[in-house]
């Protein structure tokens, strides 16, 4: 029985220290999944220039869902100074903010194909 007891109180004690950390993971889990989702339709805008044969411009103060980008509350995108999608998919290139949580995550957006790459 004693030893029943024992066990017992080193699974509660091992419970005890993971459980803070596996909030912390849980929210940065969360935190780059935000990131990724953004990464990836920034990453499809030259493609959907071309599909539509319009040209998109990122800017501050930007309607996103225009773009079909929904950001959730807590994430605002800022970038350097607009950046151009052009409708042949070409791209002039930038720097892109995304803060999340009130965590900055910088991107260079390289011409001509602009995928993003964190800095």
């Amino acid at each position: 029985m004693l030893e029943l007891v024992v066990v017992f109180f080193l699974f509660a004690l091992l419970a005890g220290l993971a459980l803070p950390n596996l909030s912390k993971a849980y929210d940065s889990w969360q935190r780059n999944l935000i990131l990724t989702d953004i990464e990836l339709s920034i990453n499809q805008l030259g493609l959907r220039a071309v599909e539509s044969h319009k040209m998109i411009v990122l800017e501050n103060d930007m309607d996103w869902s225009r773009i079909a980008l929904e950001l959730p509350e807590n994430v605002s995108v800022s970038v350097s100074g607009p950046i151009y999608y052009y409708p042949n998919g070409v791209c002039s290139g930038g720097t892109l903010l995304i803060t999340v949580d009130a965590i900055e995550n910088q991107y260079e957006l390289q011409a001509p194909y602009c995928t993003p790459i964190k800095i």
